[in-house]
């Protein structure tokens, strides 16, 4: 009987072992899911014209006690023009991916204020060192509120509808990732006029095929362009089955001649 009592008391203390186990678990994993550790919201202008540098304003609101490494910043425009531009915790640009490259989105960020360090619990988050750009958390009764300026230029998008949206990545597998909403703004693109014969176009649009370049535009006849790489023209002809089709990259110089007078929104 006694060795009875022995085995059911040392079961239930593994059962109970178990349950706080389980609980610590949860309270680890699932409390920061649940929780606003990081609200992220943009603010600032709607619309920009073609040859602008867009800015807008990224605030981070770190909950009291929370302590949240950042081990980059990502800007994610997508509609018309699909591009993620992703800064590392000193401000630089370290890659740019999608529609245009670095060299032609020309983005940058900035942090408005500088605050101090504290230390809060973590909650559900690993350690991180090495303070710098980007590290932040809340240390006293109140949220820490931390804004960074991000900036790009407008000259390469293609007009139209876009959103833009902020992801803070974490580099910690409890919670990788925070994002902010969609904000949405327009780019409203610069009005030409291509006249009947030939035009000197520079394009200011992401690279696109010539085939591309004939449907965006229309009503063309042939399209030409200076091939610097082999120092001669190379051309399109509309409807000629055995067109090569060759890319036309951002800020390429384009002879296109038109059959038509008409307008287009580059």
């Amino acid at each position: 009987m006694l060795e009875f009592w022995h085995h059911r008391t040392r079961r239930l203390k593994l059962l109970i072992s178990f349950a706080l186990a389980l609980a610590i678990v949860l309270m680890v994993v699932l409390l920061p899911l649940g929780a606003s550790a990081l609200t992220i919201t943009i603010s600032g202008p709607t619309s920009v014209d073609k040859l602008n540098t867009m800015c807008l304003t990224t605030t981070l609101t770190f909950q009291s006690g929370e302590r949240i490494p950042i081990a980059n910043i990502q800007a994610i425009i997508s509609g018309a023009t699909n591009i993620t531009i992703e800064f590392d915790t000193n401000g630089n640009v370290t890659s740019v991916t999608g529609d245009l490259d670095a060299s032609h989105i020309g983005a940058s960020i900035s942090r408005m204020e500088t605050y101090d360090y504290g230390y809060g619990y973590m909650v559900g988050y690993q350690s991180g060192y090495g303070y710098g750009f980007g590290y932040g958390y809340g240390y006293s009764a109140a949220d820490t509120v931390v804004r960074y300026v991000i900036c790009f230029d407008s000259d390469y998008l293609t007009p139209g509808d876009h959103n833009l949206q902020v992801k803070v990545n974490t580099g910690e597998s409890v919670k990788p990732s925070f994002s902010s909403g969609l904000h949405a703004f327009h780019v409203d693109g610069e009005t030409i006029t291509l006249y009947a014969g030939w035009n000197n176009v520079n394009w200011q649009r992401p690279a696109a095929t010539f085939l591309e370049v004939d449907n965006l535009i229309g009503n063309i006849g042939v399209l030409s362009w200076w091939d610097r790489a082999n120092q001669r023209y190379e051309s399109y002809v509309h409807g000629f089955p055995w067109n090569e089709d060759f890319i036309t990259n951002p800020g390429d110089a384009v002879w296109v001649y038109k059959t038509t007078t008409e307008t287009f929104e580059m």
